[in-house]
C-alpha cells in the first residue's frame, strides 16, 4: 500500500501522519492488478478503507510453428520434468496463464523438436513462434531431364534446385 506515491508497506498496514486532504492511495501485488482508490483524509481522523479484493491477472500465449501442425506442450519453467499444463496443436493459444516464465515444447512427426521460453508479465499476449530444421536436397543429373521421384511421388524432373525434406 502506498499513499501518493510515498513508499510502499506491506498489508495489513496502518499508515500514520498522513497530511489532510485528497489522497491517492494505491494497492499493489505482484501477479494482480493494481487497485486505486481516492480517500478525503480530515484532520486527525482515523479512516479504515476495510479489506480490498484484488483481481488476478492472466496473460496469453500465442503459439506458431513453421511448418505449422505441430504438437505444443506449455510447462512452468521451474517445473519443465513435471506435468505439461496445456498441450494443443500450431497455430493455438493458450490463455489464463499466471505471470511468469515458461518453457515450451514443440514436436512434428520427421522433424527435429524444438523448445521456445516465454515470460508473461501481466494482462497481455505474448508471440511464440518456433521454426523446425527442415533439410533440403538440390538434384541434377547429365544428362538434364531425369525424372525424381520421392517416397513414389513424382516430383518433376532434373534439376530440381532445392526440395525440401524430413530427415529420415
Amino acid at each position: 500500500v502506498a499513499i501518493d506515491g510515498g513508499t510502499p508497506q506491506i498489508t495489513p498496514a496502518t499508515i500514520t501522519n498522513v497530511a489532510p486532504g485528497l489522497r491517492k492511495v494505491t494497492i499493489t501485488l505482484p501477479g494482480y492488478d493494481p487497485v486505486e482508490q481516492l480517500v478525503e483524509v480530515k484532520g486527525a481522523q482515523t479512516l479504515d478503507l476495510g479489506s480490498i479484493a484484488l483481481q488476478r491477472v492472466y496473460g496469453t500465449l500465442m503459439l506458431r510453428t513453421e511448418p505449422a501442425d505441430a504438437e505444443y506442450a506449455v510447462f512452468a519453467a521451474d517445473n519443465v520434468d513435471g506435468p505439461a499444463l496445456r498441450t494443443g496443436r500450431t497455430p493455438g493459444s493458450v490463455d489464463k496463464l499466471l505471470p511468469g516464465e515458461y518453457v515450451i515444447k514443440f514436436t512434428r512427426q520427421g522433424l527435429v523438436p524444438t523448445t521456445e521460453h516465454a515470460t508473461i508479465v501481466g494482462k497481455e499476449i505474448v508471440d511464440v513462434n518456433s521454426a523446425f530444421i527442415v533439410g533440403g536436397v538440390s538434384l541434377s543429373s547429365n544428362p538434364s531431364g531425369a525424372a525424381v521421384r520421392m517416397n513414389g511421388e513424382y516430383l518433376g524432373v532434373t534439376p530440381k534446385p532445392r526440395l525440401n525434406v524430413t530427415r529420415g
